[in-house]
């Protein structure tokens, strides 16, 4: 249908099943089956913040669209943020524990007790600021450093519920044991983005843009009605049930 022309680059990226790639753990259905779920999955986790992590987790698990959402939008800023941060560094090793320390609640169940959902809300506008950046042309590297800092401000000192003092904060691995590094320099020197012609980086980078931001509805894709009706008949041919003629 596309080289008919029938849809467009964009309704082909939505409607896409597409193949496992970093490290993402659950089924990654096509986009537009995933709209607004993440949003209402964050609506859930702010009004359950004094639930405990099982009964949480069991009322957004209730829609298997909506827990696969998660599930994909967690693993895929995790994948990205270590890709985008030199190996080696500070920042990567702070990344790395964060992610662990995160994990390692999320397995224990601990996590709504560990961090404020209040904040995800904060963190997940400057994922999206982080992401539209990554996107544009012409990469602006003193704003995704001043993005990355401000991630790193939200998730290491304004997440936790117990706030701790910044020498705790180096002897965890949360912060970098280089004093002059902590006084606003994080990230300056850390930052590799892929080429710019890696087209599958940056499509996956639009499907975690398209599953953080969407709101409305996707019903209505594809727009064209001949692609619409071909899908329509293609579907229904799947759960078509034909009579055995090998038997009589």
């Amino acid at each position: 249908m596309r080289k008919e022309d029938l849809i467009s680059d964009r309704e082909l990226e939505l409607m896409e099943l597409p193949p496992n790639c970093w490290v993402i753990k659950v089924i990654r259905w096509p986009c537009f089956l995933l709209c607004n779920e993440l949003q209402l999955a964050l609506s859930q986790a702010r009004a359950l913040a004094e639930v405990l992590d099982r009964w949480a987790w069991l009322r957004i698990c209730k829609n298997e669209y909506r827990r696969c959402a998660v599930i994909e939008a967690y693993d895929s800023i995790k994948y990205l943020l270590l890709e985008i941060i030199k190996y080696g560094t500070d920042e990567h090793s702070i990344a790395t524990k964060f992610f662990m320390e995160v994990d390692y609640d999320i397995q224990n169940e601990k996590f709504t007790g560990a961090y404020k959902t209040a904040v995800l809300p904060q963190i997940h506008e400057q994922l999206i600021s982080l992401i539209e950046l990554l996107l544009m042309p012409k990469k602006e590297m003193g704003r995704v450093v001043d993005v990355l800092q401000a991630l790193y401000e939200l998730s290491i000192r304004e997440f936790p519920k117990v706030k701790k003092p910044i020498a705790q904060l180096r002897q965890e691995g949360l912060a970098p044991l280089n004093p002059s590094t902590d006084a606003g320099l994080l990230f300056e020197n850390a930052i590799q983005l892929p080429d710019a012609e890696d087209v599958f980086f940056y499509r996956q980078l639009r499907r975690l843009h398209t599953l953080l931001t969407s709101r409305d509805s996707m019903h209505n894709v594809p727009k064209n009605i001949e692609a619409r009706r071909r899908i329509a008949f293609f579907s229904n041919l799947l759960f078509t049930k034909f009579p055995n003629l090998g038997k009589e």
